[in-house]
């Protein structure tokens, strides 16, 4: 584990070339809006593009496993499921945090469960915090129940602590991540309403701004406090946008106020965002902007618009698809092989699936899984065939 971490690091780092003067553009009214004073943090070092990571989500394994879900290899025989992506050639496992979730799964302890897990089959970790006690996306950032009625102050601290205890705890077990995601999805910012902005409206106020940045530096804080030298990624939603707009929004006024990270973290769901030649322009519009490197961290595709339970699936009907890709077995391998194959000829460094993992281990709700047509493996658990990507790229 140590050797595939220094590895990532190395790589990351390996470029002594500087930013890339970014295409002629338009300014917006959002990118040049007068920027928030700086954080009380240092700058990182901006490394360069040489990575290239291959990476799996599977931060339900445990609630999968543990409602009777199994994990096969192609032939049907059980596996362990760490073992298996190992051995198809994902290279870093994605974990997300949520503080106190209500049943357990993807709390801390179980982050510590499944890292341990990763670490023992050989790959890096990639820890995504989300701040919240379920499901963090550009239309929810719920603050955790239990800092619900913090001031902006103490919401700060909690932040640093929340980071700083999770790394700590995952040092002492000598399974520290290579990456640290701080805010899932925070196109919007996060842990609304304090750290909420906008393009318009109250939410675009500097002062909000200022708050965004002073919690992303209060988890940055408890990254390095904990004594990890992760590489920091922020992550919005918008791997495909017209003109990059959002991004451009969005990273012009972090770069600016001085936020120390080091990578720029996208999703790319067609249904949502448009096809591959867009994922393509924004991947190069924020590479020569930022200088900094660019990763799919979610990515997903359907291989069947049928279902196994009684939830409704997120994808289920076929004008949500992509042209060119069925929702099959061989549609959804050849979706993720053209968001890789695009995201690498774009210079982006990694593309990551998301909820390859998520099986329905029963037709009840409790049991179900909206994702399950959209998981590396079929109903009954045995291997897809878009797992092949991994060893192909």
């Amino acid at each position: 584990m140590k050797a595939r971490i220094a590895w990532i690091t190395a790589v990351l780092l390996l470029s002594s070339c500087g930013p890339v003067e970014p295409p002629p553009s338009t300014p917006t009214a959002a990118s040049t809006a007068a920027p928030p004073s700086p954080p009380p943090t240092a700058v990182s070092a901006t490394p360069a593009p040489a990575a290239w990571l291959l990476g799996f989500d599977a931060s339900y394994v445990t609630r999968v496993e543990d409602r009777g879900g199994v994990y096969r290899d192609a032939a049907g025989t059980a596996v362990d499921v760490f073992d298996l992506l190992q051995a198809s050639g994902v290279d870093t496992v994605r974990l997300r945090v949520w503080h106190d979730p209500p049943e357990g799964y993807v709390g801390q302890a179980d982050v510590l469960a499944l890292a341990r897990r990763a670490h023992a089959a050989r790959m890096a970790l990639l820890i995504d915090f989300h701040y919240s006690d379920v499901w963090a996306d550009p239309a929810h950032q719920t603050r955790p129940a239990a800092w619900e009625m913090y001031a902006f102050a103490r919401l700060e601290t909690a932040v640093y602590d929340h980071t700083r205890a999770t790394l700590a705890a995952l040092l002492a077990q000598d399974t520290p991540p290579a990456i640290v995601q701080i805010g899932n999805e925070i196109s919007f910012g996060l842990l609304w309403p304090d750290g909420q902005v906008a393009p318009t409206g109250a939410f675009a106020a500097d002062r909000q701004w200022r708050q965004l940045t002073a919690l992303l530096a209060a988890g940055i804080r408890g990254v390095r406090d904990a004594g990890s030298t992760a590489h920091i990624l922020i992550h919005i939603a918008e791997g495909g946008q017209a003109d990059n707009e959002l991004g451009r929004w969005f990273f012009d006024r972090l770069t600016a106020a001085g936020l120390p990270f080091d990578l720029i973290g996208l999703s790319y769901y067609p249904a949502w965002h448009g096809n591959l030649d867009i994922l393509a322009y924004n991947i190069q519009d924020l590479r020569a902007r930022y200088g900094r490197p660019v990763v799919v961290v979610e990515t997903a595709y359907p291989w069947t618009l049928g279902w196994h339970d009684w939830t409704h699936n997120t994808l289920g009907e076929a004008q949500q698809l992509l042209p060119g890709y069925p929702a099959s077995p061989a549609g959804q391998r050849a979706f993720f092989q053209a968001v890789v194959d695009t995201a690498r000829a774009a210079d982006a460094s990694g593309v990551f699936y998301w909820g390859g993992e998520w099986l329905a281990t029963s037709p009840t709700d409790e049991n179900g899984s909206m994702w399950e047509n959209q998981a590396l493996f079929d109903f009954e658990g045995r291997i897809l065939p878009a797992m092949a990507v991994y060893g192909h790229s």
